[in-house]
């Protein structure tokens, strides 16, 4: 008896060889069918309609070239711990990027400096919520969390903007934490390279109002 798939059509003599089987059509379908399907496809929606495009159905994704690069950037956002990805998709669409140049380190930096110097406030509020997820994590109040940090963690979080130094250089916490005499020299190289204090004293001088928004969080948290 001769089978046939349902994805791409092809016909089979053997059993045995219909069962193997498994084309790209039919890997994308099984794709489609996961958590981080489900989220590519999600990406792919806010791009398409960023682009005030009206074919975004799943049909229109499966078959679409830029299928693997969704793929590719699902995976990127997730081993990255990406801050804010409905963020990081529009800096790309108001950019204008092609999704195959997503999964870039130079691209992610141009997005990090947006958020820098476009977005204080949302950078602080942004903050926040990881002290606050944080906080749940350590089973502790969002004050002790800056408290609570090892240095490498401070790195990373900073590298991914997950705390903004917008933030962080207004907290007592951060500031107990530099002064800790817990950093080796490499971390010191490092956090000094994240946050130039130069650079940083100048946004925050050339923003008085956002700064004034952030340091009222940050007095209200106790922070």
């Amino acid at each position: 008896m001769i089978k046939q798939c349902d994805y791409c059509y092809k016909k089979f003599k053997i059993a045995s060889a219909f069962e193997k089987h498994e084309c790209k059509e039919m890997k994308r379908d099984k794709y489609s069918k996961t958590l981080a399907g489900t989220r590519a496809y999600n990406y792919f929606v806010s791009w398409v309609k960023a682009k005030h495009s009206s074919s975004y159905d799943l049909d229109y994704f499966l078959d679409s070239n830029y299928f693997n690069s969704f793929v590719r950037f699902e995976e990127y956002v997730s081993s990255r711990n990406v801050a804010s990805i409905s963020t990081f998709l529009q800096f790309l669409c108001f950019k204008q990027l092609t999704p195959n140049t997503w999964c870039s380190d130079l691209v992610y930096t141009a997005y990090v400096e947006f958020l820098d110097v476009q977005k204080p406030l949302d950078s602080a509020i942004l903050s926040l919520q990881t002290l606050n997820r944080l906080g749940t994590t350590f089973n502790c109040n969002i004050t002790e969390v800056l408290y609570k940090l090892y240095p490498n963690e401070y790195i990373h979080l900073l590298q991914t903007r997950h705390l903004s130094p917008w933030l962080l250089l207004n907290t007592k916490g951060f500031q107990a934490f530099l002064m800790s005499g817990n950093l080796n020299k490499e971390q010191v190289k490092i956090i000094n390279n994240l946050i130039p204090l130069g650079e940083w004293t100048e946004k925050m001088k050339n923003n008085p109002e956002q700064l004034t928004k952030i340091k009222g969080y940050i007095e209200k948290l106790k922070l």
